[in-house]
């Protein structure tokens, strides 16, 4: 992989690790609501009130993000490659799950996986990414 592709890789991972974020919030926050089940203690509401703040501030970025993953997949011409992308780094598929859905080896979903990020930096969509 190339200096630029791995680059681009890991901007459009960001969107997975906010991905993994947010639903580790929502999983502490619903298992704090089920230890404050009943209570009236107000540092614990209070507690559960900044989680669930943090879980707003979290989301709104996980859905920015992944606003422009989609604007930066959606430059690509090639339906397959662009569904191979938007399962990667929207759907949080693993390359070896992608290549069992579409009856591929791995090594092909690999290097379908390098020119789709080819695509992406030939057209210039790369920079829907600078954040």
């Amino acid at each position: 992989m190339t200096k630029r592709q791995e680059v681009l890789r890991n901007k459009l991972l960001e969107g997975t690790s906010l991905f993994k974020t947010v639903e580790a919030l929502r999983l502490y926050i619903q298992e704090n609501e089920k230890i404050a089940a009943g209570t009236h203690d107000p540092r614990i509401l209070g507690l559960i009130r900044e989680q669930n703040l943090e879980l707003d501030r979290e989301y709104n970025k996980l859905l920015e993000v992944r606003t422009k993953i989609d604007k930066c997949i959606s430059a690509i011409d090639d339906p397959e490659l662009r569904a191979i992308l938007t399962m990667r780094y929207l759907g949080h598929i693993s390359t070896i799950v992608i290549a069992e859905r579409l009856n591929y080896g791995r090594n092909s979903i690999n290097r379908k996986h390098k020119a789709a990020l080819d695509k992406i930096i030939e057209t210039g969509a790369d920079e829907y990414l600078d954040y």
